[in-house]
């Protein structure tokens, strides 16, 4: 029974370059490269491909530090509302310095926005 099974792999794995080479043009030349409208062609079947998947609603995640007004500082608590923004993942203020450091999605915010909303 072993020796049936084996006999068989063989011949399969024999039978598949056999296969694939009747599939390949004889006439192609195999040093050829794609010219520049086609390497064009390529890449927008490969983006559009990439954009019908997963990959159009990955988050952008970006990271932005900046200097807070000590009047906002101060007057408001600048964590609670920069936390408050649509896109903004984490949040890290320093009083000692004034600094803030925003990780953020670029997709829903910008780095101006949250500065501008913040001081």
């Amino acid at each position: 029974m072993n020796k049936v099974i084996a006999a068989m792999m063989m011949m399969a794995i024999t039978a598949v370059p056999a296969m694939a080479a009747n599939s390949v043009d004889k006439n192609a030349d195999k040093n050829a490269r794609p010219n520049k409208k086609e390497m064009r062609m390529m890449d927008r079947r490969y983006d559009r491909a990439m954009d019908r998947h997963h990959f159009r609603h990955a988050p952008v995640i970006e990271m932005t530090t900046f200097k807070v007004s000590p009047r906002a500082a101060r007057h408001k608590n600048v964590v609670m509302a920069a936390k408050s923004i649509h896109g903004v993942k984490d949040v890290r203020f320093n009083p000692r310095n004034g600094m803030m450091t925003v990780v953020y999605d670029a997709r829903c915010t910008t780095a101006h926005h949250i500065r501008a909303f913040v001081n």
